[in-house]
């Protein structure tokens, strides 16, 4: 049990508050008390503003360790001005005792020899003041550390204090507004109150947090130490993997940790809404807390905890670095600053425009191939990366990259999580989509962009107006975007209580919130948050698909057509698999009337699983073996093996059993 000040004690006991028995397990801010006897309105308010005395003099007393360390910092820096000067004494005596020794020289071998041992000595002597000066520095970096942490534990004491007056303050007009007995603990069973709780709660939370940035920080810094052991041939204690489980297993704690206090917290601040004892949306709670609680209504199947970034780690030429996987990126990315990192030379021939969400372009600067090796894998890739004047500091992967080397499905364990401290929403849309997600919006058939780079869920205000959903324009429902080229603006409005459905799948149903953008690029924008939530790259893979640039039709729901209704005919599915207006060419009809030359009568069901999981291999095994090619051949290889494979593919979907024909004719019909 937290015991209370000696003077805290005296002044809430004459406010009316008697300390609780022994047997009490939990506390508040200030101890653990009940109200006895309500004391007169101006006795009260007299011992009410002693307390408040009392706080302000421990902030003082807070303020005044604070520039007691500052003037500890003070001396600190004048005794590294005295080490400087002491060494540039050094430094010219040294000089001078060259000009004696080269005036020497020529009188007396012996004498010079003399003077040449002295002068090494002195160097020496230099070189040992020079890194006492360089220590200087390090201890005066681990001074401010200090300061710093010192300023946060001094923040952290004045919001204690703040919440405690908060948590009194309302106690006080709650009991002065009432008429009848003021309701307290529940003396039969020690229970403290749901508002003491609700801030307790909320001080794990930041204490939770906190934890999980020092374990970054001391992670990256961890890493750095790491490759200065190799370089210098030291032998590390842990080995990469090790290092790295160990890191992931601390990390997975404090996360669920996390999400335990945040689904506390939102559910106690729900409770203190219903009964009045806490208003979600006033000043003290924005003054003390990042975020107001959540609403009872969770707009999406999200946590509203901590915002988490996917992670690749992985070496570029030799270097490890920290990679972004963005889906809703069409090729791979990286910065100049990168490019010159990795010792590469950028080819300022290959430039291109890349269009970013709102419409806005980018002139890149060329491009670059470079060896990439993901962490504990042998292979090495070339692959190739637009550099952009203005990319995010890592490189970022594409949606065309992760696809092939099967990133977000079959080798998710290539991917971690590390949080973003940012109140900003980004969204890094960058070129043509390569792949799209297959499903239905409140019933209608869409092509949506999963895009692991976007903080939030998008709707373009063409798409809004085309099938007459109602926004909402309130301020509170409105958000300003960042996007990859440094420009930003803000969304018009809401639509509230979208279902979404994956694919043709009738069993889950996802409700969402999306914000609607004027000038977006795509007509609807999943967020990574909630591609995570849902599973999407592995309960929903098949729902996904890969599009070359020229395949993204003008009208997208022709496309989700194709794939929803399988009766269509088949002439139908090769024009729009091929995003021809004119129809396929006649080489791409008789290559597909030589694959249902054989007859497109049904198989049975064992026939053609067989027939399917030989072509999804074969698929597997052609990209496989393009991933290996250069890059400057791989594009045109692929191309073909896709051309070839889609043909084959709807010439088994032609043979399809009579009962998987009858099920999603039932199932497009519904």
């Amino acid at each position: 049990m937290v015991s209370m000040d000696s003077n805290v004690s005296q002044y809430m006991a004459q406010l009316g508050f008697l300390p609780v028995g022994e047997n009490h397990t939990n506390s508040g801010p200030h101890g653990d008390f009940k109200i006895d006897v309500e004391p007169p309105r101006a006795e009260r308010s007299r011992l009410f503003s002693d307390l408040k005395l009392l706080h302000t003099e421990e902030v003082s007393r807070l303020h005044h360790e604070c520039e007691h360390e500052a003037r500890t910092l003070d001396i600190g820096r004048s005794e590294l001005v005295k080490a400087s000067e002491a060494n540039n004494e050094w430094l010219s005596g040294t000089e001078a005792m060259l000009s004696l020794t080269n005036q020497a020289d020529s009188q007396r071998e012996t004498q010079w020899e003399t003077d040449r041992m002295s002068l090494e000595t002195l160097l020496d002597d230099a070189q040992a003041a020079q890194e006492q000066v360089a220590h200087s520095f390090k201890k005066l970096d681990a001074i401010k550390q200090k300061m710093e942490a010192a300023r946060q534990r001094q923040i952290a004491s004045i919001e204690r204090v703040g919440l405690g007056t908060h948590s009194l303050a309302h106690s006080i007009e709650s009991a002065a507004a009432s008429t009848g007995a003021i309701p307290s603990h529940d003396s039969s069973t020690g229970t403290p109150s749901l508002l003491e709780e609700y801030y307790d709660r909320k001080g794990d939370v930041g204490v939770i947090r906190e934890s999980l940035l020092e374990l970054e920080r001391d992670y990256h810094g961890g890493l750095s130490g790491r490759d200065l052991s190799k370089y210098k041939g030291e032998i590390l204690l842990l080995s990469d993997h090790e290092y790295e489980s160990a890191y992931r297993s601390k990390r997975d704690k404090l996360e669920q940790a996390l999400l335990q206090a945040e689904g506390d917290v939102d559910a106690l601040c729900r409770d203190l809404t219903k009964t009045g004892q806490l208003d979600p949306h006033s000043r003290l709670s924005y003054r003390f807390w990042e975020t107001a609680p959540t609403p009872a209504r969770s707009p999406t199947p999200v946590s509203h905890g901590p915002k988490f970034d996917p992670d690749i780690v992985c070496q570029i030429n030799g270097v490890r670095t920290s990679c972004f996987p963005d889906t809703g990126a069409g090729a791979n990315y990286m910065s100049p600053a990168c490019a010159k990192k990795y010792g590469v030379e950028i080819d300022k021939t290959r430039t291109s425009y890349v269009k970013v969400a709102n419409g806005g372009k980018i002139k890149s600067v060329g491009s670059v191939v470079v060896q990439l090796g993901f962490m504990n894998e042998a292979t090495l890739h070339p692959v190739e990366f637009v550099v952009l004047p203005k990319c995010r500091q890592k490189p970022i992967f594409g949606s065309p990259f992760l696809s092939l080397t099967k990133t977000l499905t079959r080798y998710r364990h290539r991917i971690t999580r590390i949080l973003r401290n940012a109140i900003s929403c980004r969204v890094q849309y960058l070129g043509a989509p390569r792949q799209l997600v297959y499903g239905t919006l409140d019933g209608n058939a869409v092509l949506a962009l999963p895009d692991t780079g976007s903080d939030v869920m998008l709707l373009s205000s063409a798409y809004v107006a085309r099938h007459g959903l109602t926004v909402d324009p309130a301020a509170s429902h409105q958000r300003m975007l960042d996007y990859a080229d440094g420009s930003s603006s803000r969304t018009s409005g809401m639509v509230h209580g979208l279902q979404w459905r994956y694919g043709d799948s009738l069993d889950e149903i996802y409700s969402a919130d999306f914000y609607v953008l004027d000038d977006l690029q795509c007509d609807v924008l999943l967020s990574y948050d909630f591609l995570e939530a849902t599973q999407a790259y592995t309960a929903h893979e098949n729902a996904f698909l890969d599009v070359d640039e020229a395949d993204v039709l003008d009208d997208c729901d022709s496309l989700c057509t194709v794939v929803l209704r399988p009766e269509i005919s088949t002439k139908l599915k090769l024009r729009n698999l091929f995003s021809k207006s004119k129809g396929p060419t006649n080489e791409e009809l008789q290559a597909l009337d030589a694959s249902t030359s054989t007859g497109s009568r049904p198989l049975n069901d064992q026939t053609w699983s067989e027939r399917r999981r030989r072509l999804l291999q074969r698929k597997e095994d052609n990209e496989s073996a393009a991933l290996r090619l250069p890059p400057s051949d791989r594009q045109a290889t692929l191309a073909r093996f896709k051309k070839q494979w889609e043909i084959d593919w709807i010439a088994l979907m032609c043979q399809q059993p009579l009962e998987m024909q009858q099920a999603d004719g039932a199932g497009t019909s519904s």
